[in-house]
């Protein structure tokens, strides 16, 4: 009896809280540390691989858009006769693949197409001609302020052109085939602007590095190391895309950025703070172990499991709570409401943003007049890892550009500013 007395007295009067404070803080403080710089020889915790036909697609519409595709030269025609070639084409076919001629690089072959306008004196006509190309593109990263990084696709090298010229007599052939084979140099080189892949990371998702690289079947992949406090690597194996694009991202990061992003809300209802100490996503559902801590006063702290669903919605990735178990608690713990904590501290939301934030072109807008069409297909998990799969697309307007020979730009992507060729 005195026994149970004195216990009742010490919890009531704060006994063992001082240890409950000190175990608080110590999580706090691994939530919320910085992990600093990427070391060198960092472990990627994050990867995002694109398929060739993805990078196929962007590189037909950046070539549209950045590419000087349209334009008037002047020339000199049979006799020295001043005259002008008008020409304005469009991509016809283009291929990419694997090389080792370069570092982070990938070779286009291309073929554009379209009519050919010439004058020179009196004699002016209208003929069809074809430009083949062969070119060596490199994927550049530039680091933003906000952890993000901006991939572009820069040509490297024109390894090779050549013009086919159609009905057209012999020496206004050769100016035109001149005047076109500097064309194929001039819009894939020296007046080609770098082609933005996108821009990865950000405030939701902080990245602390980034690499990309061609991959031996002409898609990209790209490896990152986020500012999570609990990075755990992803491995480096790239997978075989038909289409699309995969995120592999380590589950132990995302679980640290919902954990720092609690911690950095404070106190809830009652003085209460929630950890989120363990994360399981797989197909279709989740759970996730939270730790309710009440660090102030007659300290205690409560462990629970929450079980919910996975729900795709067009371009991302949602999570539901659902039910909740107790799993564990302190001496002299009371009552909580863990769904309640869930909703108000914006847990669920962190790792959803996390996920959101890696897939491509997470941070384009429409104000080009061109939409990128972004979809999610599946969720899937292997231990740690996260793998989400899905689709891309693009389209201007109400046009489906899937089938249509004019491609252009991703929604959002611009030409930077302040970058110079090598």
């Amino acid at each position: 009896m005195t026994r149970a007395i004195l216990v009742g007295l010490c919890l009531m009067s704060g006994c063992g809280s001082n240890e409950i404070a000190q175990e608080f803080e110590a999580a706090r403080i691994r939530a919320t540390t910085d992990p600093g710089p990427a070391p060198e020889g960092w472990a990627p915790d994050g990867a995002l691989h694109m398929s060739p036909a993805l990078v196929d697609d962007l590189m037909k519409v950046g070539i549209e858009t950045y590419g000087a595709m349209a334009g008037q030269t002047e020339a000199r025609g049979p006799l020295g006769v001043r005259g002008s070639v008008d020409y304005d084409l469009s991509v016809r076919r283009l291929d990419v693949s694997g090389t080792t001629r370069c570092e982070r690089c990938v070779a286009v072959t291309t073929r554009v197409g379209g009519d050919v306008n010439y004058q020179f004196g009196p004699v002016r006509g209208t003929t069809p001609v074809t430009v083949d190309v062969e070119v060596d593109v490199r994927f550049d990263v530039t680091p933003g302020s906000d952890s993000s990084f901006e991939v572009f696709m820069v040509t490297q090298e024109v390894r090779d052109v050549q013009v086919s010229v159609r009905n057209l007599g012999g020496g206004i052939r050769g100016v035109v085939e001149k005047e076109l084979s500097a064309f194929g140099q001039e819009a894939l080189l020296s007046r080609m602007q770098p082609i933005s892949m996108g821009t990865f990371g950000g405030a939701d998702f902080p990245i602390r590095a980034l690499a990309v690289d061609g991959t031996e079947d002409g898609g990209a992949t790209m490896h990152f190391l986020t500012r999570s406090p609990t990075p755990m690597p992803v491995g480096q194996t790239v997978p075989k895309l038909r289409d699309g694009w995969q995120l592999d991202v380590s589950q132990s990061s995302l679980l640290g950025f919902a954990a720092k992003t609690a911690f950095d809300l404070g106190e809830l209802s009652h003085g209460v703070v929630v950890e989120p100490t363990g994360l399981r996503i797989t197909t279709g559902s989740f759970e996730m172990d939270l730790r309710l801590w009440k660090p102030g006063g007659t300290g205690w702290w409560r462990d629970y499991t929450v079980s919910g669903g996975v729900v795709l919605e067009g371009a991302e990735m949602q999570l539901s709570a659902r039910s909740v178990e107790e799993t564990g608690q302190s001496p002299g713990a009371i009552l909580a409401d863990p769904l309640a904590a869930v909703g108000e501290s914006f847990i669920l939301k962190a790792i959803q943003d996390g996920v959101n934030q890696s897939l491509p072109l997470a941070h384009t807008s429409a104000s080009s007049g061109f939409v990128a069409d972004l979809g999610v297909r599946t969720v899937a998990a292997g231990g740690d890892i996260l793998t989400v799969r899905g689709s891309f697309g693009v389209r201007r307007g109400l046009r489906d550009l899937s089938t249509d020979p004019q491609r252009v730009v991703p929604a959002g992507t611009r030409a930077p500013t302040g970058m110079t060729r090598p």
